[in-house]
């Protein structure tokens, strides 16, 4: 009997000691299909916090202490910490030798992708967020990196961040012919979407020069300030607006902040013709004055203290209209009311994973472009409504 017990516990201990050494060894990410997105998550990769500042040579010999991530996608749980992701990659496809590595993230300060092959040659491929776009492996808005991996041979992967925001961020793999094909259809849609803000910023400017209405030039701001926010989030600003100079990134999205909460806050007073000596407009210039204070602050403190300002307005100018909607009734108080309700419901999700409480999906990302193009549309007809009872009243 006591053999028996002395047996099981010995197995037990094992167990113990084994258990964490094999959440260490995942298995690899296998490469088969030539069409396919391999989109990373921590069933691929485990990690290690850097505090130190190591080499990687440090890095290698400290293998054993990556553990599993506590969250689905790759994020700093520590910004004050280099973030090491490691991951194992084999190439089981029929056709397709090369791959590309492609960050989704445009924004993040360091990358660095160490590929070790399975006669153990390092290869180094440094990313930095000024770097510009004519230094990359290619002209695209996303960091890539390139992976050498043969028909049944196996590789690992080694990822180095620095960057100083607590929201996800996610790699994924690509086959060289499925890169070329996805990123043009999605081009094609930024595209479309930015010529439809183009077209309404056209069609205000050209409604300004009939109606001769200042209501329009704060629709006109509007408008443009929330092309110029959306370009610089994803990425297509750093494309079209800065190539060369990729380390005007930074201030280029904090300014775009600025703009686009400044545009929000001038439309909705001018909209809902809030008078200056209220108290409501008191506490609206005071937002504004604070934005402003934010930018200069941005020069010296991460821009992730002030991300959740953007989503504190959107809250703030919903709740008023709101307010407005329920004491008045109109039309033209209802259309404003269901379009900042649309903002703030596509601009919640972003909000929620960038304080960390939900993992990131493209669904979340995309929203914000429908939500806007649906606020445009109702902010169009409830102007024009309110023009015409303007005009009537005038």
């Amino acid at each position: 009997m006591m053999r028996l017990f002395f047996s099981i516990f010995l197995v037990f201990v094992l167990a113990l000691v084994c258990l964490p050494i094999s959440t260490f060894s995942l298995p690899p990410l296998r490469l088969v299909e030539k069409d396919k997105v391999y989109e990373i998550n921590n069933s691929n990769f485990t990690v290690f916090q850097d505090t130190n500042n190591l080499s990687f040579a440090h890095i290698i010999e400290l293998q054993d202490k990556f553990i599993d991530s506590p969250s689905k996608f790759f994020r700093n749980h520590r910004s004050d910490a280099s973030n090491w992701f490691k991951l194992k990659i084999k190439n089981e496809s029929e056709v397709i030798n090369e791959w590309l590595l492609v960050s989704y993230n445009y924004g993040i300060k360091e990358i660095d992708v160490y590929v070790i092959d399975k006669n153990q040659n390092v290869t180094l491929q440094p990313h930095e967020e000024k770097t510009s776009l004519n230094e990359r492996l290619i002209f695209h808005k996303q960091p890539t990196f390139y992976l050498d991996v043969r028909k049944g041979e196996e590789i690992t992967v080694l990822i180095r961040t620095i960057h100083a925001s607590k929201s996800d961020y996610t790699f994924a793999i690509y086959s060289n012919y499925h890169f070329s094909s996805y990123f043009f259809t999605e081009y094609f849609w930024f595209g479309a979407f930015y010529g439809i803000l183009g077209f309404v910023t056209i069609l205000g400017i050209i409604c300004y020069f009939v109606l001769n209405d200042k209501i329009l030039l704060f629709f006109i701001f509007l408008v443009a300030s929330q092309a110029f926010y959306m370009l610089f989030r994803d990425g297509n600003g750093l494309l079209f607006v800065i190539p060369n100079n990729p380390e005007l990134v930074e201030i280029m999205k904090n300014i775009s902040r600025l703009l686009f909460t400044s545009s929000l806050i001038f439309y909705c007073i001018s909209y809902l013709e809030i008078e200056k000596d209220t108290l409501l407009f008191r506490i609206a210039i005071l937002l504004v004055s604070l934005r402003v204070l934010f930018l200069m602050l941005s020069f010296y403190y991460p821009e992730s203290i002030f991300k959740p300002f953007e989503f504190l307005i959107v809250s703030l100018c919903f709740g008023v209209s709101f307010y407005f909607y329920r004491s008045d009734k109109s039309d033209t108080k209802f259309l404003l009311f269901v379009s900042n309700f649309a903002l703030w419901l596509c601009f919640l999700p972003y909000f929620l994973n960038l304080i960390g409480w939900i993992d990131q999906k493209p669904i979340y990302f995309f929203s914000l472009y429908f939500g806007i193009l649906f606020e445009l549309v109702l902010y169009f007809l409830g102007l024009g409504i309110q023009i015409k009872k303007l005009k009537e009243k005038y």
